[in-house]
C-alpha cells in the first residue's frame, strides 16, 4: 500500500482517497531482483484509483467507490505477452533492433519495433534502413548510453 500512496501523493491526488484502494498480495508473483511487483501493483492501484474518482466525478457519486488491485491480477496483466499464442505459437515481441545494447559506459535500451521508430533509431545512429543489428551494436557501442539516447531522441524517436 506504501507504493500506491507514494505514487498518488507524488501525482497530486486527494490524500484521503488511497485509503480506498485494497490490495491482495501474493508473493512470488513477479519475481525480480528489483521490487517489480510493489511497482507494478502500485501502477495498477494509481490508475484504477484515478478511474474510480473520474466515474464517481462524472456520475455525480457522493463518494469514490473502493477498488481492489489482486497481485495474481496483476502478475498476468503484466506478463500477459507471455500467454498470448496465434496459431499455437507465441509471436515475435520484439523487433531485432529493440533490446538492450552495450554502449561505451553501460548500457541503452531501444525500442524499433514500428517501422518509424526503426528509421528513427537507424537515422540517429548514421546507419541505412536496411542496417543489419551487428552494426547498431557496433554504433552505440561507441557512443555513451547518454549520447544515444540524445541522439535518437533529436532525430524524432
Amino acid at each position: 500500500m506504501t507504493g500506491i500512496k507514494y505514487a498518488w501523493s507524488a501525482l497530486g491526488g486527494d490524500p484521503t482517497l488511497p485509503a480506498r484502494v485494497t490490495t491482495v498480495t501474493r508473493a512470488g508473483t513477479l519475481p525480480a531482483h528489483l521490487p517489480v511487483q510493489r511497482l507494478a501493483r502500485a501502477c495498477v492501484g494509481v490508475c484504477a484509483l484515478a478511474a474510480a474518482e473520474l466515474g464517481a466525478r462524472r456520475t455525480g457519486a457522493a463518494e469514490v467507490p473502493g477498488v481492489r488491485v489482486d497481485d495474481g491480477a496483476v502478475a498476468t496483466a503484466f506478463t500477459s505477452e507471455r500467454h498470448l499464442l496465434v496459431d499455437g505459437r507465441a509471436p515475435v515481441q520484439f523487433a531485432p533492433l529493440s533490446r538492450f545494447w552495450r554502449a561505451a559506459d553501460g548500457w541503452v535500451r531501444t525500442h524499433a519495433n514500428y517501422p518509424h521508430h526503426r528509421a528513427r533509431l537507424l537515422g540517429a545512429l548514421g546507419l541505412p534502413g536496411d542496417a543489419a543489428p551487428e552494426e547498431a551494436a557496433a554504433r552505440i557501442a561507441g557512443r555513451t548510453a547518454l549520447e544515444v539516447e540524445e541522439a535518437v531522441y533529436a532525430a524524432g524517436g
